[in-house]
């Protein structure tokens, strides 16, 4: 009922410039137990969307209430005995869609080493290796590569895709992070950027899939915003195949160039049209927009710029758009408001001045 009041009433307005709509964003998401990941269609602890946004929130000074969130949200999943997309707001471990998501595991995986916390590592490790293991007999096949013909939750998670390109990168960060945090990885061999290299790069970007040659923006970001892939040749072939896509039009960014690119999707989807296709997201556009700025800052700053004009434009931190540029609403369905991804956009901020 919330959220269609909410297409009546318009989304809560916070005053003053991008930056301090941002700074209120953040302020009103700690509940003092964790930070929430909006205000409106999530006030609940979303794995992927607090891992993303962490080095942000320590670079604003937020370590404090990242610690109590991770620690809050470690708990809840370690006494489940699993990790799932997100939890409840009453703390229930919850995975949507209904499927295995291998980017949580990845995501808390690195927010642990990034917080620092040893005594943290200590308590948690017993259950962190326990994930990791689950990670790689839920995800990996036998040689240790993505599981083919298999759906997975993550960044598209409406996307019905085989062996992604994004869920290989997945592999490589949770590979990394076992490695980082003094865990055992059961497929520490193997070379997980050069598979990517092998088996999705075709010479100008990533493909979507093993199957399927689709120019996707997160099969194109990732790798690099991730640090699994270095190599600044391939990240500006990579920039000029999304940018002559069309994809980070009219701000960044589509994750496919048109609704018919975007393949096979769970039956969900019909109540959300083209969610995942080509509407607009700045969940996954401002970790473009820190890519960008490795091979040309002026274009990061132009888009870090349209980002603050839609902020004070919106008075909040819009979910996702549509095709358009308009706040994205259904039928059934409205764009989420004040995002946490907000931390992102202030810690850019610094780095592009």
């Amino acid at each position: 009922m919330y959220k269609r009041h909410r297409r009546f009433r318009g989304f809560k307005p916070f005053p003053g410039d991008a930056e301090q709509i941002c700074t209120g964003i953040l302020h009103d998401l700690w509940n003092g137990r964790y930070l929430e990941t909006d205000l409106g269609n999530y006030p609940q602890f979303y794995a992927r969307d607090f891992g993303m946004s962490l080095p942000a929130l320590l670079q604003l000074g937020m370590r404090k209430q990242a610690r109590t969130t991770l620690n809050y949200a470690l708990a809840h999943y370690k006494k489940a005995g699993k990790a799932t997309t997100h939890l409840s707001p009453r703390g229930k471990p919850i995975n949507f869609p209904a499927v295995y998501s291998p980017d949580s595991t990845a995501y808390l995986l690195r927010s642990v080493r990034l917080i620092g916390d040893a005594k943290m590592l200590q308590q948690h490790k017993p259950f962190l290796q326990k994930i990791a293991n689950d990670y790689a007999r839920k995800a990996l096949d036998k040689q240790g590569r993505v599981r083919q013909h298999k759906h997975f939750g993550g960044m598209r998670d409406h996307a019905v895709r085989n062996a992604a390109c994004y869920d290989t990168v997945m592999a490589a960060v949770v590979q990394q992070e076992c490695s980082l945090l003094g865990m055992q990885y059961p497929f520490a061999e193997i070379d997980y950027k050069q598979l990517l290299i092998d088996e999705y790069w075709t010479g100008s970007y990533f493909k979507d899939d093993v199957n399927n040659a689709t120019l996707t923006a997160d099969a194109n970001i990732y790798p690099f915003w991730l640090g699994i892939i270095n190599d600044k040749q391939r990240l500006q072939k990579a920039v000029k195949s999304i940018q002559a896509k069309g994809l980070d039009k009219p701000f960044p960014i589509k994750y496919v160039a048109t609704s018919k690119e975007q393949g096979r999707n769970i039956w969900q989807n019909f109540f959300v049209k083209d969610w995942e296709a080509d509407s607009v997201w700045p969940m996954s556009g401002l970790p473009y927009i820190d890519i960008v700025a490795q091979v040309d800052k002026k274009k990061a700053r132009f888009h870090h710029q349209q980002h603050e004009r839609l902020i004070e434009q919106h008075h909040t931190f819009i979910e996702v758009f549509d095709r358009n540029g308009k706040p994205y609403s259904s039928k059934f369905f409205t764009a989420g408001e004040g995002m946490i991804w907000c931390a992102q956009w202030l810690a850019q901020k610094e780095k592009l001045k």
